[in-house]
């Protein structure tokens, strides 16, 4: 097996320096391996468990909102997400590609994202400012208000500490700093995962089939990101076009089918949850501590969802 070390690094630096406050996620049985490199790698049970998440605390937050008799409309559930060389990844591509074009298509004349009639964020944009100022504070709290978290990577987390959206996570989580934890010290170990999966000779090797197969039709790609840049170049250098979204489409088929092809994917995704399961066992502990909390949050989750 490869080093661990730029792993360990991935989480023994952001466990040195933030700022727990004494808060710990409560001791509980460790969970399986299982669930840990779901909650890293963002596989396997992620998606599922992530939208039960999210489903409640919108369901927390509407219910907050709409005791102080502001709307709050709950967003649809997303699509679940599909598998890269499923069938269903496939059908979605030959739809909308890689969703560049319904991104550039939507974008306002400043470069934003366009907020969908009947959002949140629609209504909040055609409120006047005072009201705005009401509805946002309602929402996370006043903009000064705000609890920081200091990664070993620099990177600076600050997060609102009342409104109904900090109160919802608190009922999900137990805790604000347990709910940063989670969403970010798991995310940079997969980072530091991916750099050495990235550089695996086992990878390298089924990524330069990949490339071969994708230079048949034309052009030549050394990753899956290649592909995505250079589409996003043209779209920000030439606007959306028919003819554009027709190529994207293409590409991202081709994509799909020639990482099929030489089984990509799986061959990344067993590199990186056997690369992640081996760093030092101190810093797997401290991610067993988050997935027990995770997992404690998920099931608070489905309490809220069968009220």
């Amino acid at each position: 097996m490869r080093s661990a070390s730029l792993i360990a690094l991935g989480l023994a630096a952001v466990l040195a320096t933030t700022s727990l406050s004494g808060c710990r996620a409560g001791s509980t049985t460790p969970p399986g391996d299982a669930a840990v490199l779901d909650l890293v790698t963002r596989t396997g049970s992620y998606s599922q468990r992530a939208q039960i998440l999210t489903d409640a605390e919108n369901h927390l937050i509407a219910d907050c909102m709409h005791a102080q008799h502001l709307p709050y409309v709950i967003p649809p559930a997303a699509s679940p997400t599909t598998t890269p060389g499923s069938a269903n990844d496939l059908a979605s591509r030959s739809r909308i590609g890689y969703g560049l074009y319904q991104q550039y298509a939507s974008k306002t004349p400043d470069g934003g994202p366009a907020a969908q009639p009947g959002s949140n964020d629609y209504y909040l944009a055609h409120l006047p400012e005072p009201e705005q100022r009401r509805y946002r504070t309602a929402l996370r709290g006043d903009d000064t208000d705000r609890a920081g978290l200091k990664l070993g990577t620099g990177q600076q987390i600050a997060y609102p500490r009342h409104g109904c959206e900090p109160q919802a996570r608190q009922r999900l989580y137990g805790d604000l700093v347990v709910d940063a934890q989670i969403t970010y010290i798991p995310q940079n170990v997969n980072q530091a995962a991916t750099v050495q999966q990235q550089q695996d000779s086992r990878y390298r090797a089924v990524l330069a089939q990949w490339s071969d197969c994708m230079a048949t039709g034309g052009q030549r790609y050394a990753t899956p990101a290649d592909v995505r840049a250079r589409l996003d170049a043209r779209y920000r250098a030439d606007g959306p076009s028919d003819a554009l979204r027709q190529q994207e489409i293409n590409l991202a088929v081709q994509d799909a089918r020639c990482a099929d092809r030489v089984h990509l994917d799986a061959t990344a995704l067993k590199i990186l949850r056997a690369d992640t399961r081996h760093i030092p066992p101190a810093d797997w502990r401290e991610l067993q501590r988050l997935t027990a909390a995770w997992l404690k949050a998920v099931t608070i989750a489905q309490r809220v969802a069968a009220r």
